[in-house]
């Protein structure tokens, strides 16, 4: 039983996942990947939604189709709790835990916290009362932030007065609540940040590349000069991976005096790689995701061919002109570039 509910609630995960991008594509809104955690994938839809109505109906669908399947298997379960039988109490242990399952994800999801489907109503409502994106998102990471504070203070009264494991269990949920709001805000000011630009707005399309035949003893002296994070392996003109010195310094404490690239390089087909135009912000995500300080670009086509490569002190350099470009034009910061 307990193996047919989490299959089955997996799926309904994907269910509750694909009705957000079939509610985005009906109203014109690009949905192109559904990403899976562990209780779905919270992601702002790109561009952003185009009127409060847009983001309101997207956010709903999700938390309705789960609350809707939820209450439907609970009722189906108390149909069967009276049915003797092998199969009817399978059936009924598999409808009761799946339908609370469903709920429990239905009641999660509506947490007012960006970027989740409840942060999201907030955010429409408040867009269509005051008329203005950016003022509604603050407000609403305002308000997950006290609803964060507030079930933490609810934690710490259940510990005190109820029961400890509790009470710790509801304090770090809301801390966990108060940590997706500060993520929700770091995520927006990269936005703004990276609005319009691409991957080859800040890649180096002349880095320095390393033959397969090098040392790796040799690579790590020379990258304390040189300090470019990711080397592509090329023989020739042909790309076989990708090495990053900070990993092998972490796994080679004294790599081998005879060791090659060729022997550690990660191999370009199993090399997360970048486009050239793909949006910057692709690319600050994934430095961040991986903890990496370059990533490789490869050339529009079905060949691997080097475009360039991109690094955190790259996008830096290319955030902070554009920034000073801002200052310089407008006479103030447009947004927060700290960090």
């Amino acid at each position: 039983v307990g193996a047919v509910v989490v299959l089955l609630f997996v799926a309904s995960i994907v269910a509750h996942e694909f009705a957000h991008a079939a509610a985005a594509r009906r109203l014109g809104q690009p949905a192109t990947e559904v990403s899976l955690l562990v209780l779905g994938g919270p992601s702002d839809l790109e561009p952003d939604p185009v009127s409060p109505a847009t983001e309101l109906w997207i956010a709903s669908v999700g938390p309705l189709l789960s609350g809707l399947l939820g209450g439907l298997l609970v009722v189906a379960a108390s149909g069967l709790a009276g049915i003797g039988g092998g199969v009817a109490e399978v059936a009924y242990w598999v409808c009761w835990w799946l339908g609370l399952a469903n709920l429990l994800l239905a009641g999660f999801k509506l947490v007012p916290v960006l970027p989740l489907d409840g942060g999201r109503i907030v955010r429409a409502v408040a867009w269509a009362v005051g008329g203005d994106l950016d003022r509604a998102s603050a407000s609403t990471v305002f308000v997950g932030r006290m609803f964060g504070y507030f079930v933490i203070g609810g934690g710490l009264l259940v510990a005190m007065s109820v029961d400890l494991f509790y009470g710790i269990w509801i304090v770090l949920l809301g801390w966990f609540t108060t940590r997706l709001s500060r993520a929700a805000v770091d995520r927006r000011r990269m936005q703004q940040l990276t609005a319009g630009l691409t991957v080859a707005d800040a890649a180096d399309r002349e880095p320095a590349v390393v033959p397969p035949s090098l040392t790796v003893e040799t690579l790590l002296t020379q990258e304390d000069q040189l300090g470019q994070g990711v080397y592509p392996v090329m023989d020739g003109n042909r790309l076989l991976g990708v090495v990053f010195p900070a990993r092998m310094r972490g796994w080679l404490r004294r790599p081998k005096p005879e060791e090659r690239l060729l022997d550690v390089l990660v191999p370009v087909e199993r090399t997360v790689t970048l486009r050239p135009a793909q949006p910057l912000l692709d690319a600050v995500e994934r430095l961040e995701a991986m903890r990496i300080d370059g990533l490789p670009v490869l050339e529009e086509g079905d060949e691997p061919r080097l475009y360039g490569v991109v690094t955190r002190a790259r996008v830096l350099e290319r955030l902070r002109v554009r920034h000073a470009l801002a200052q310089a034009r407008d006479g103030s910061a447009p947004v927060d570039a700290r960090g």
